[in-house]
């Protein structure tokens, strides 16, 4: 189909013109974003109840959406090994949505955010719950805020960043998380610019990340869709809940830096001997407070644990340097996967010699 510049969508459009602005609108592989009142008027069109207008809708969540469900069939092979129809997705996400031609969840979007992004999150919500009712796939054991930990420092995309941190609504949770991870404040500006004594910061931060953590958990989805950074390359897309939340439970199936310090605490706390070691490593490290101290010890057994120099450098660049695993990747010369094995390799062979450095120092 030939391709124009994308007219400006707006409110006074019949469903005839709404159907050639959308089909151009569909031609184009990165077409422009949308305003929030194209955004708005869009959701008009699509939720009008004249008949007229079905076919608008229609061609929006089978062929506007297509990409964005073709990203979630690929998310369902990946996290289940199960092969679903994106044709049969994006009817199950037509049928929630139509609700019988009320329109309910559509609706709901007041333009606060892009349009797709908040219908990707929509739709993944009802696959997800489609496929767990018919039998096809079963959803994992349940997420608590104890058993996850934030994997934010290891995320280089700030766009991806706020996105996440958006879920949490109150003003001060939400601007103190966006000081940590977006802006990489120190703590010493930001308890100054929130006027926050040291005691107060630590325990907004454990209330605002565990808000996040439930907000995240409760989410479950939210589908990102990362543009190709090289010619010839796909685009890609995510769910940021994944990127976001890292398995702290024991059962060791990470690729971020965030994990190692939790892992630590937990497996003490596993081993109900936390209490004792903090003590030991008050000692061992005065005068730091109990972050400092345990990350200070995460990073000491981290250069005697018998890590392979591989693994060694992968685990300092996405721990210590906080770096990137794409970037990490790149400057190593290895595949994206292969840095992902080595650091969750790296941090198995840390969790194990931790458990046993207690136990011949207890």
């Amino acid at each position: 189909m030939k391709k124009f510049p994308i007219s400006i969508a707006t409110e006074n459009k019949t469903a005839t013109e709404w159907m050639c602005w959308i089909r151009n609108y569909n031609a184009w592989t990165k077409p422009r974003p949308l305003s929030k009142e194209e955004s708005l008027a869009l959701r008009d069109a699509v939720t009008n109840p004249d008949k007229s207008y079905e076919r608008v809708a229609q061609e929006f969540f089978f062929t506007t959406l297509k990409p964005m469900v073709t990203g979630l069939a690929y998310q369902v092979l990946k996290s289940y090994h199960v092969v679903v129809n994106p044709l049969d997705l994006s009817t199950t996400i037509y049928r929630e949505f139509w609700d019988e031609g009320a329109f309910s969840r559509l609706k709901g979007y007041q333009g606060d955010c892009s349009l797709f992004a908040w219908v990707s999150l929509g739709a993944a919500q009802v696959v997800y719950d489609d496929l767990e009712k018919l039998g096809i796939i079963k959803k994992s054991r349940e997420m608590t805020s104890l058993n996850t930990s934030l994997r934010l420092k290891s995320i280089a995309n700030n766009d991806e960043l706020k996105a996440i941190i958006d879920l949490v609504t109150e003003p001060c949770w939400h601007d103190v998380l966006t000081e940590i991870y977006v802006k990489r404040t120190p703590d010493e500006k930001i308890m100054k610019t929130f006027e926050m004594d040291e005691v107060t910061f630590r325990k907004t931060i454990k209330v605002a990340e565990s808000a996040l953590k439930d907000q995240l958990i409760a989410t479950e989805f939210v589908i990102w869709h990362r543009p190709a950074t090289k010619k010839g390359k796909k685009d890609t897309t995510i769910n940021l809940v994944s990127l976001a939340l890292g398995d702290v439970s024991g059962n060791l199936d990470t690729t971020s830096s965030d994990e190692a310090l939790t892992i630590a605490i937990n497996k003490f706390n596993d081993m109900g001997v936390y209490e004792e070691i903090k003590e030991v490593l008050q000692l061992k490290y005065p005068n730091m407070d109990p972050h400092a101290m345990w990350d200070q010890f995460v990073k000491d057994q981290a250069l005697v644990c018998g890590m392979t120099e591989d693994q060694l450098d992968v685990w300092t660049a996405r721990y210590i340097d906080h770096e990137s695993p794409v970037s990490v990747a790149e400057r190593l010369g290895m595949r994206r996967s292969n840095v992902d094995n080595l650091f969750s390799r790296a941090n198995k062979v840390l969790e194990d010699h931790i458990r046993n450095w207690w136990r011949k120092n207890s």
